[in-house]
């Protein structure tokens, strides 16, 4: 299974090399399969780098860290709507300045 698409979905046709009768239909042939193991290695290529990514230690302590930041935002809401919530409930809210 492919983790990235190249939207290059003809590796199973093949020239068929019995039909080739002169030096530029070969020629040609040669060019299709250099071009399909050309889309075939950056394929294998985006694959390997997704795979080394994906298994790095850098990466999960990366994405802890912006989670825990975002969920450091998310505790200080939190907090800063329950005190204003609790002081609107108390009284004390646009009483600050006395």
């Amino acid at each position: 299974m492919a983790l990235f698409n190249t939207g290059y979905k003809e590796y199973s046709k093949y020239v068929d090399y019995s039909s080739i009768s002169n030096l530029a239909e070969l020629r040609k042939a040669h060019r299709e399969l250099e071009h399909k193991i050309e889309k075939k290695e950056t394929e294998l290529t985006f694959q390997y780098k997704a795979v080394k990514e994906f298994l790095s230690p850098s990466a999960y302590i990366s994405r802890f860290i912006l989670k825990f930041e975002s969920l450091e935002q998310v505790i200080q809401s939190f907090c800063k709507g329950f005190n204003t919530v609790r002081k609107i409930i108390r009284g004390e809210y646009g009483n600050d300045n006395q």
